[in-house]
């Protein structure tokens, strides 16, 4: 009980924190302007960035059921689909969206392969997304030309990050058993016979930059959508990763507010009015989070009904 009101505070203050950082960006901006902006909006461009959306989700999908099945906790297509939605919607409302994970719970329930094995699925699949989502952010800032604080001293970290990605492929039997050290001894055997391979991690590593890609050509058409013409894709690269790191901060529901003072900023740098920047992260929170998550949340539901159905 005092866990679940630990919870809830929680919830509740990164809800209010997010409602006020929005307030403030309201204030700072002007109500008009931002509505003005949003009533500018091209829905046909919307609806491209929501295939864009539905094909990541299928991307993540199909990595993750690949993940399982190196860890041998085989599920079909469609339950990785469905799991992945679910999971948009714990992710949505967890900080750093850790509510995510919940998919390896549904995973142990669906393949008995345990919670152990299930988990790490969910914890592998994470590192790569923060692979990829990291060489990106550092690439971008590093050699695009924008205008940012230190911007020329993310060469080193990002040198160091290729280097990382190289060595773990030059020397990756020697770097899986050094990750195995890390398992705690009463859980080695159960994972002792995994499949993973140099193919295996070069595809999912693939598959990490293809999503963050899509992620920002969903970014790139609410541009479009918005009439900002003088963003050009490769500058849309740099700013989706940013936008996604900030997310990660645990300090409101879903980084909404962070992620739109993130946008303001970033934009700013490139010449577009605090409006319809404020615009575009407002949309694009929705396209990319917000309409997944509630997709989720309705796949949810319906799971718990049928739970209680069989029960019954």
């Amino acid at each position: 009980m005092n866990l679940f009101r630990s919870g809830a505070v929680k919830i509740i203050f990164k809800f209010l924190l997010s409602a006020v950082l929005l307030f403030l960006i309201v204030r700072w901006i002007g109500a008009e302007e931002i509505y003005s902006a949003l009533l500018s909006v091209n829905i046909y461009y919307i609806l491209i960035s929501f295939v864009f959306v539905l094909l990541l989700t299928l991307l993540k999908s199909i990595r993750w059921r690949n993940i399982a099945a190196a860890f041998k906790a085989n599920i079909s297509l469609a339950d990785s689909i469905n799991y992945t939605f679910i999971s948009f919607a714990f992710g949505f409302v967890t900080p750093g969206r850790i509510g995510e994970f919940i998919k390896g719970k549904f995973l142990a329930d669906k393949s008995k392969a345990g919670y152990f094995r299930s988990f790490l699925t969910a914890v592998v699949d994470k590192i790569f997304d923060l692979a990829a989502l990291l060489g990106l952010a550092f690439l971008g800032t590093a050699f695009l030309d924008i205008d940012m604080p230190f911007s020329g001293l993310l060469v080193l970290p990002f040198a160091l990050y290729a280097a990382i990605l190289v060595l773990t492929w030059l020397f990756f039997n020697k770097t899986l058993k050094l990750a195995k050290y890390f398992i705690p001894g009463k859980y080695k055997d159960s994972i002792r016979l995994l499949r993973i391979t140099r193919e295996f991690y070069l595809s999912s590593l693939g598959m990490s930059f293809l999503i963050w890609a899509f992620l920002s050509m969903t970014a790139f058409f609410v541009l479009k959508a918005l009439g900002i013409a003088e963003i050009s894709l490769l500058t849309v690269i740099v700013a989706v990763p940013l936008m996604a790191l900030s997310s990660q901060i645990p300090i409101s529901l879903g980084g909404i507010g962070v992620r739109e003072l993130v946008a303001i900023y970033f934009f700013s740098i490139m010449g577009v009015a605090a409006e319809k920047s404020a615009a575009f992260s407002l949309i694009y929170t929705f396209v990319s989070f917000a309409v997944p998550a509630v997709i989720g949340a309705i796949l949810y539901v319906r799971a718990k009904s049928q739970k209680k159905q069989i029960r019954a």
